[in-house]
């Protein structure tokens, strides 16, 4: 045991002096990652303007009524953040139809507001363009919420006129008409607060951007074992069979290589966050020690993709095939489990499968490095993984020289 111990010292010692370019090659990765997190982010979440539905509006009279109520449409939360409108005329909506333009065209009469206070029933034409049938649908939705509220209100209207008129309340019945006009509109305008608001985002819990910094971090430490493949490659077989004499048989030459793989990775990440908050500092930030107090959260991600890249390198014939390997895998495992798209953009197979990938317990271990929220499950789980590839790649390593 004393001789395994020493020829994992020398083994580290060799590894760390290789250090500076592991370094190098993981600022490359650093890039890489930064503007897969960026385009991911520009991708998931674009303008929501550019998103919303284009209604063309042609009103037949501009009197100032009419502009007030359009206006205050199109300024209703639970419209603008639907919808968008554009003011033509008639002729001119029809064309932008036809040039797919609009999704819907209004043509509201003349008189409008003052028909439906008074109790007449003249309609807003809604033309609807053939071509967006998903838009099309929406706009229909929110239109036939708006009839819904108007048939309410006029409801209350006539029967207050068949009361009123029973009754011989006529004189009354203009203050009855102004009462209820007002009970109706400040029930239109305060609809919202009927609703509980609730966000659901596809990245869950996390923001667009931690969910994006958790899946860089995630893909930093897979690709890690790329830059390790001069001390990580399968050892020769004469080397083994020489190990295997001495007592250092296929387990221990794999543990020997998880722990120079973990030692390495650990010191280069924590140079690497020293770095970043020394320059952040620099620039007038504040030094960031919650952060790199919550350093240790990753540990298990570590130690589990360093066993990831151990029985990677294992498997495979080469250096060079070993890193494509890695780089294959590492990118195939964060995409299933939702690291580039977010599962919920994905078919529901790809949800079930993340469950068992590592890469999956990776990413909720990341991002509760960013809220602060350590996941025993996780990490147990990524644990259990590391161990699992430890077992694989020692398996590898014994058929290699013997066990």
């Amino acid at each position: 045991m004393k001789f395994f111990w020493n020829l994992q010292l020398l083994e580290c010692k060799r590894a760390f002096r290789k250090l500076p370019q592991i370094l190098l090659g993981a600022v490359v990765l650093t890039a890489i990652v930064g503007a897969i997190a960026f385009c991911g982010q520009r991708l998931l979440y674009q303008d929501p303007v550019s998103s919303r539905i284009h209604i063309a509006v042609a009103a037949e009279d501009s009197s100032e009524t009419t502009e007030l109520a359009l206006s205050f449409l199109e300024h209703m939360e639970t419209v603008a953040s639907l919808c968008s409108f554009t003011y033509t005329n008639e002729e001119e909506g029809r064309q932008m139809l036809e040039r797919g333009e609009a999704a819907a065209l209004l043509i509201v009469p003349g008189n409008m507001v003052e028909d439906i206070i008074s109790g007449a029933n003249t309609p807003v034409r809604v033309i609807l363009s053939p071509g967006m049938e998903v838009s099309s649908a929406l706009v229909e939705e929110v239109t036939s919420a708006g009839a819904g509220t108007l048939g309410a209100s006029q409801a209350g209207i006539y029967a207050a006129y068949d009361l009123y008129s029973r009754r011989g309340w006529e004189g009354e019945l203009q203050e009855a008409y102004d009462a209820l006009n007002q009970r109706y509109l400040t029930a239109a305008l305060s609809r919202t607060e009927l609703f509980a608001g609730e966000t659901v985002s596809a990245t869950g819990e996390l923001t667009v951007m931690e969910y994006y910094m958790a899946a860089g971090a995630v893909l930093f430490l897979l690709l890690w074992g790329m830059t390790c493949g001069s001390f990580l490659e399968k050892d020769s077989l004469s080397l083994a069979r020489k190990l295997r004499i001495a007592g250092v048989g296929g387990g221990k030459r794999a543990l020997g290589k998880c722990l120079t793989a973990f030692w390495v990775l650990t010191a280069g990440v924590l140079a690497l966050a020293l770095l970043a908050a020394g320059v952040w500092t620099a620039a007038g930030g504040r030094w960031p020690g919650e952060i790199l107090a919550r350093l240790p959260m990753l540990l298990p991600v570590a130690a589990c993709s360093c066993a990831l890249a151990v029985f990677l390198y294992q498997a495979a014939p080469t250096v060079g095939s070993g890193i494509l390997l890695i780089f294959l895998v590492s990118v195939s495992l964060l995409f299933l489990a939702g690291g580039f798209v977010p599962s919920a953009f994905l078919p529901q197979s790809f949800e079930v499968i993340s469950w068992f990938l590592p890469a999956r317990w990776m990413l909720e271990a990341a991002g509760g490095f960013l809220t602060g929220e350590f996941s025993w499950q996780a990490a147990g789980i990524l644990l259990a993984f590391g161990a699992l590839f430890w077992a694989l790649a020692a398996w590898l390593a014994g058929k290699e020289g013997g066990r």
